[in-house]
């Protein structure tokens, strides 16, 4: 199930079957050109079909960007870890899927799960290449997610 407002309701019908939050966040360079749109498409894309992949048993929460900056890792993990916390009772399993190691390494560090997507295809952002290799992106983040459901 994708976050959206609307579904909430549903969401709360479904807790008995929904645990797993899939929490993507897209770190993007401060400029806004090719590259950043293809990544941000590149991770709700791959999200995406995972979650579609697993419907029934995941909730993907809304895509989170947060800008390339300096500090960014100081400033945007305490609010990431705050907002699994908040999350952690209501969904068991957890993972954050992201485009950049650094974050995925901090968050593997306090002991969540945290995946890392393959570089976008940029050249072929707007082809339907680019959409198939998403799904087979999504594979093996459904695959990281299998094994840590089997850890868990």
């Amino acid at each position: 199930m994708r976050w959206k407002a609307e579904d909430l309701e549903k969401l709360m019908e479904m807790e008995e079957y929904i645990d797993t939050l899939l929490y993507p966040v897209c770190v993007s360079p401060a400029s806004w050109d090719k590259e950043w749109l293809a990544t941000q498409i590149w991770l709700d894309k791959v999200c995406g079909a995972a979650e579609k992949q697993l419907t029934g048993r995941i909730f993907m929460y809304q895509p989170l960007s947060v800008p390339r900056a300096d500090d960014y890792i100081t400033t945007t993990l305490p609010y990431l870890i705050h907002n699994l916390e908040v999350m952690k009772d209501r969904f068991p399993f957890s993972m954050l899927v992201t485009n950049e190691q650094e974050l995925a390494d901090r968050v593997g560090q306090l002991g969540w799960n945290a995946a890392v997507l393959l570089p976008a295809p940029v050249a072929e952002f707007r082809t339907k290449n680019f959409v198939h290799k998403a799904g087979l992106e999504a594979n093996r983040i459904v695959q990281q997610l299998i094994e840590g459901w089997k850890r868990a």
